[in-house]
């Protein structure tokens, strides 16, 4: 069995997104049970580069050394093109799936799904971070495609929140369309009434037009002072904003996994949440689910929590007695998933 996996990162892998953490923590937990992980940071607008990026990312792929693991991240594999031949050509690959690319929003969903089955069908096995993930592309291969395995993110060990008396919220989502920042905004103009704040924690960097959009709706809707836009914040802040969180939301349009309701759940967070493959593996008891693009169930959901401390004490004691897997558990099963296929 090899233990050198070289790591196709799509961009500066040390972004502070869901997917990009995911990638971090399984690479550190990978090496400290013994793998060498190398990871090459392939410039580029992934998951579509610029000729020029391409020619790059062909130039530092060929440098891997022949018959060596290969791991690509699922947002570059389908915008490698023919490059990926060289790759397969040369080494054993598995493709990580965070999220699907027709479900982000843009584009002709029914090409972007084909290109990217098309794209997974060159690979010797592929790997999704949540059963309704995995449900989907083992729909769209069909029974010829690749062998799949399913490696959720763990939760990392984390003192229970302390809150801050039941009225503040907290979001953590880059603003970006699909994560439905803006409904969100929506649905608390329906709640004015009440007392209570949002904290938003995510970059504003990756659409700026969208998150333009957001900063113009907090005007609209009369929220200013209430809601705080911070932006991407470091791992000490964000403890900081769990700790002091009485409900986590979101309300994402579509959601892969979400690693924040884990997160939140794994500190005793009640959440009010769209569907998102997280919900599978957290305590139902802990979660209230809305509909995506429901901004009154959305309001009433949080207004229920606002109003009612109880079923806010119910709810998080529920998520503080949740079990839920670490990073070392992961990786154990991120390890036997690679070794099944290569």
């Amino acid at each position: 069995m090899s233990t050198v996996l070289h790591w196709l990162s799509p961009g500066d892998p040390t972004q502070r997104t869901g997917g990009y953490l995911y990638n971090a923590r399984i690479a550190a937990a990978l090496s400290a049970r013994g793998w060498t992980i190398r990871v090459h940071a392939l410039p580029g607008a992934w998951p579509w580069p610029c000729g020029a990026d391409l020619q790059k990312a062909r130039a530092l792929i060929a440098a891997i050394p022949q018959a060596e693991w290969v791991l690509a991240d699922g947002l570059l594999w389908p915008g490698l093109g023919e490059v990926r031949d060289a790759v397969c050509g040369a080494h054993p690959v598995a493709v990580l799936v965070h999220s699907l690319l027709d479900k982000e929003g843009s584009g002709d969903a029914q090409r972007l799904a084909c290109l990217e089955m098309d794209a997974l069908r060159e690979a010797d096995g592929w790997i999704a971070t949540s059963p309704a993930t995995a449900r989907l592309v083992r729909e769209r291969l069909g029974a010829e495609g690749p062998p799949g395995s399913v490696v959720c993110p763990g939760t990392a060990s984390a003192p229970r929140a302390e809150g801050s008396g039941g009225q503040r919220l907290l979001c953590v989502a880059t603003l970006t369309p699909r994560k439905g920042i803006r409904l969100l905004l929506e649905a608390l103009a329906l709640l004015k009434g009440r007392p209570w704040t949002l904290d938003v924690v995510g970059s504003m960097q990756r659409d700026p037009l969208h998150a333009a959009q957001v900063q113009a709706d907090i005007g609209l809707h009369g929220l200013e002072g209430r809601v705080q836009l911070h932006g991407e914040i470091l791992d000490d802040a964000l403890e900081r904003a769990y700790q002091q969180a009485d409900v986590l939301v979101h309300a994402a349009h579509f959601e892969a996994f979400g690693m924040g309701l884990a997160e939140a759940i794994g500190r005793g967070i009640p959440v009010v949440s769209t569907p998102a493959g997280a919900l599978e593996i957290l305590p139902k008891g802990a979660v209230l689910e809305v509909e995506a693009g429901d901004a009154s169930g959305l309001a009433a959901a949080i207004d229920s929590l606002l109003v009612d401390d109880s079923l806010r004490r119910q709810m998080a004691s529920c998520a503080a007695s949740a079990k839920l897997a670490g990073w070392e558990e992961s990786a154990r099963d991120f390890e036997t998933a690679l070794t099944e296929f290569m």
